[in-house]
């Protein structure tokens, strides 16, 4: 009888020691994963705070969040305030792919995007209600994506200007959109690019636009390697044959 209680004693100190141990494990992994968040943070205010002096209306921006998810996603939100999750973290390559995004998001909020989506949102409610039915959603909706197509041609522009002239790489920031559109749906990008939609006419835009602030002396930083590129020097002339 005693052998036997002992032997009882025995297995539930052993199942104390295995629980025990394995909650030590998790706290241990816990305590890393959280430290992996708060310097994702700390990174984050580096470099998108690095571009605030270069912004339009710096005082805009309320903030930087990093959201503790393996999602490919980072937005603004109408509070001013910039969002990229842990997924998106992941997937940058560099500094300055990082610097590119968070431009981008910046520039909606300093060039007034999201208020002046709002304004939009609520004339097409308006226009719905007014004119009624199908016609009246689809005559809301055809304003909404006018105005956001301009929204994002502006943020793309300004974003990377805001990148680059906080030191950061702008070819970089184009390698980076150029590898979503190629990546596309099967990267678990559908999130970000279902906002962002990156095509061939976007690219060329990034490239016209870096290669014109070079040629017009907006920007020195980086240009003489950029006005050196025959193939964006020819982009730059087909768009301009075009214009």
């Amino acid at each position: 009888m005693e052998e036997c209680t002992m032997k009882k004693v025995l297995m539930t100190l052993i199942a104390i020691c295995a629980l025990v141990a394995l909650q030590a494990a998790a706290a241990r992994a816990a305590r890393s994963h959280q430290e992996l968040v708060d310097q994702a943070q700390a990174e984050m205010e580096k470099i998108c705070g690095s571009m605030l002096p270069y912004l339009e209306r710096p005082d805009d921006i309320s903030g930087f969040k990093i959201e503790d998810e393996d999602v490919i996603n980072a937005y603004a939100d109408q509070n001013g305030e910039v969002h990229f999750y842990m997924g998106m973290i992941n997937f940058f390559q560099s500094e300055d792919e990082f610097a590119a995004v968070c431009g981008h998001e910046m520039a909606h909020v300093s060039k007034e995007h999201i208020k002046k989506s709002t304004k939009t949102g609520i004339l097409a409610t308006v226009v719905s209600e007014v004119v009624g039915g199908t016609a009246g959603n689809i005559a809301g909706n055809l304003i909404y994506t006018k105005k956001s197509r301009s929204f994002e041609r502006e943020s793309d522009r300004r974003g990377l200007e805001y990148a680059w002239q906080a030191g950061f790489d702008p070819e970089a920031g184009i390698d980076l959109w150029e590898g979503m559109s190629r990546m596309g749906g099967s990267s678990g990008l559908e999130k970000y690019l279902s906002t962002h939609p990156v095509d061939s006419e976007r690219i060329q835009n990034f490239k016209v636009t870096m290669y014109r602030d070079c040629l017009e002396g907006t920007m020195t930083r980086f240009c003489e390697e950029i006005l050196a590129d025959p193939a964006l020097q020819q982009n730059f002339n087909d768009f301009e044959s075009r214009n």
